[in-house]
């Protein structure tokens, strides 16, 4: 009776565990270069896909903490890793033609590349992008440099996503061609809080979010 009672116990375990699987396959996103519910095999972006964001034309990347600086050019760069699962990795960052309250220019420095992305789908094509911990583990972050009494601030990530709280979201729109804007809370240290406001348009064009196969 024990030995059936195990068994019977080992059954519904195991059943609870492929359910789980299905539920977490059922709501895994794709980049997808149609717009649609379900992204088809014909229009799932290939693992190793370039993708490259470059400021909205007409915008800036504003920080504002310590001190405000704003910079008129700004791009991030990487790959797809893992599609279907809309996962990837930016490998390079930039904010370039920068200036800072009170006059004078300000060079931000990517901190911990590379960093980790996640696309998850919400309808319509659209979704949450989020941007967390490379290989080093640590936030996402950016340093001031040459930045008057901000240099050598460090501001990192904060927001909680996969049990973590050192990723940023940014809103993904897709289109032809998809935007993500960010409205990002950061910590700084010693440095206080700042926020972070950009707008990135992306290629490959079109890209929108779907529901994996």
């Amino acid at each position: 009776m024990k030995h059936l009672k195990a068994s019977g116990l080992i059954a519904l375990a195991a059943m609870a565990v492929v359910a789980l699987i299905g539920a977490g396959t059922a709501s895994a996103s794709t980049v997808c270069k149609a717009n649609e519910t379900t992204c088809s095999a014909a229009n799932t972006y290939a693992n190793g896909t370039a993708i490259k964001g470059t400021l909205a034309s007409g915008t800036k990347a504003v920080l504002k903490g310590i001190l405000t600086v704003e910079c008129s050019a700004s791009e991030v760069a990487g790959k797809l890793t893992s599609n279907p699962g809309a996962k990837g990795e930016i490998t390079s960052a930039s904010w370039t033609s920068c200036t800072r309250s009170g006059g004078g220019g300000c060079e931000p420095k990517p901190l911990s590349l590379p960093w980790t992305v996640e696309g998850v789908a919400t309808g319509s094509g659209n979704g949450e992008m989020w941007v967390g911990p490379g290989a080093s583990g640590a936030a996402p972050g950016a340093e001031l440099t040459n930045c008057g009494i901000g240099s050598g601030c460090q501001f990192r990530a904060n927001e909680t996503h996969n049990g973590s709280n050192k990723w940023a979201k940014l809103t993904f729109t897709g289109d032809t061609p998809a935007k993500a804007k960010a409205a990002i809370s950061l910590s700084g240290g010693v440095c206080g809080a700042a926020t972070w406001n950009a707008e990135y348009v992306f290629s490959p064009s079109p890209m929108f979010l779907s529901k994996s196969p």
